[in-house]
């Protein structure tokens, strides 16, 4: 070999071991993350962000790539930021990937998430008096951590353990609760509340009752009693309803929510009012624009506003309050008093047949409302309508004893203001037409100044030769 052949052999080897090298010297490092298991539950509104460190890896780095495997969640840089919530729950893979344009190298770490399970269950919401009725399990999420054991009660006092159902039968109205705890030792109950039909052995039991009693002043035309249902736990996502018997009594008839996040022990209560609540500051008739048909008070127990995604009252107005105050029904508004004013919610016509009209609300939340609407509007008094026509032979009469218009008189006679402005247009005309004369006269002069200059440098040319 050729000390030129062995020089550049050398060179190459030298290089491609430093290539190798620099690849092998490069590694990925995720720094220990702590705490290495997280809960969600409902302190952390069921969601964590969590940061993960890669600046302990090695290597002439020119890039790193970060992935929660199987979330569709990426970042870049020296350290990464990822959001774990309910679908996370189990163990998870954060993946790094270092690299310097031609070698990469890859480090991963698990991260367990626990998440508190998730139960529902189902049974029956009223019974007549003894009568046993079986509840159970409608719906248990818990994939990861599993459920350990299950606990029924009544009214608060241990009944049963270990089975996913439940029978019991009272004189009396009453609540049945399961309680599930999983591997983790995470809990989440559901409860279900339960009307029993007692027995009346009076005769005149009647005759006792509906006496008007928690009115003040006038008794009001319809009761005020308060309605309340236990919902219980909504996930995220699902659409929970309320149906009211008594809408009548109520004003509504139905009320639907769906939530952003898992939410436990939600309660309903509507209250019809006959009067503005004490404690409203502002006038929801606007200095009597509008009418009231009645005011309510509703309200969602452990349900804030900002967990509510999307929520709907289906509520009923009378013929009759229609009629006595001549009520568009186009204008037909449900109104929530929040942040010490009244709002106007999107409101629609579900049905307009019978006695009453149903319409239907969208609410961003539970507070007082109001269901208003405004009158048709009066058409205006025809003034001519009460004017007595002319006779039309006095019209005849009048037209031949009047006296020939004299047109020039009436242009003698033109009021001054319309004479100014034809002598203002006029004078503004001929401003108009001087200009365009000096511009004409301008490029004229231009023209004829520029064919002098030709003919002079013509006739130079010619000179020259």
């Amino acid at each position: 070999m050729s000390k030129n052949n062995t020089t550049r052999f050398v060179a190459v080897l030298v290089a491609v071991l430093l290539f190798v090298g620099a690849g092998a010297a490069m590694e990925a490092n995720i720094q220990p993350s702590s705490p290495s298991d997280i809960t969600l539950d409902s302190s952390n509104n069921y969601e964590v962000e969590k940061e993960f460190d890669g600046t302990a890896s090695t290597g002439d780095i020119t890039s790193y790539t970060w992935d929660l495997v199987g979330s569709g969640q990426s970042d870049t840089g020296p350290q990464a930021e990822f959001t774990f919530d309910r679908d996370s729950s189990g163990t998870n893979t954060i993946r790094l990937t270092v690299s310097n344009g031609t070698h990469s190298d890859v480090d991963e770490v698990t991260q367990v998430l626990h998440d508190e399970p998730q139960v529902t269950i189902t049974g029956p919401s009223s019974l007549d008096e003894d009568e046993e009725g079986t509840w159970e399990i409608d719906d248990l999420q818990n994939e990861f951590d599993g459920p350990v054991s299950y606990t029924w009660e009544v009214d608060g006092s241990e009944e049963a353990t270990g089975d996913d159902s439940f029978s019991h039968s009272a004189s009396s109205d009453f609540t049945v609760t399961l309680i599930v705890e999983d591997n983790a030792g995470l809990t989440d109950s559901d409860t279900v509340s339960v009307n029993v039909d007692e027995e009346d052995d009076s005769d005149d039991s009647d005759d006792d009752s509906g006496s008007g009693s928690g009115s003040t002043g006038p008794a009001p035309s319809v009761p005020s009693d308060v309605f309340s249902e236990l919902v219980g736990t909504v996930r995220a996502g699902d659409v929970a309803t309320v149906e009211i018997e008594e809408d009548d009594e109520y004003g509504v008839r139905s009320i639907s929510i769906s939530v952003n996040t898992y939410t436990r022990d939600v309660r309903i209560t509507v209250e019809k009012l006959d009067e503005e609540p004490a404690d409203v500051t502002v006038d929801v008739t606007r200095n009597g624009e509008r009418a009231v048909s009645h005011y309510m008070d509703i309200e969602a127990e452990n349900l804030d506003d900002d967990r509510i995604d999307d929520s709907t009252i289906e509520f009923n107005v009378e013929q009759d309050w229609i009629d006595a105050n001549d009520i568009d029904t186009e204008t037909v508004r449900l109104e929530r008093y929040h942040d010490g004013d009244w709002q106007e919610l999107v409101t629609e016509l579900v049905d307009g047949t019978g006695a009453t009209w149903v319409f239907e609300a969208e609410t961003p939340g539970f507070s007082y409302f109001a269901v208003t609407g405004a009158s048709t509007e009066e058409e205006p008094d025809d003034e001519e309508e009460d004017v007595t026509a002319p006779d039309e032979t006095d019209e005849e009469d009048e037209v031949e004893d009047a006296d020939p218009v004299d047109e020039t008189d009436d242009m003698d006679d033109a009021p001054a203001e319309t004479v100014e402005e034809e002598e203002s247009l006029l004078d503004r005309t001929g401003v108009f037409l001087l200009i365009l004369l000096v511009i004409g006269l301008v490029a004229g002069g231009v023209v004829l100044y520029r064919r002098k200059e030709q003919a002079r440098s013509m006739f130079r040319d010619l000179s020259g030769n």
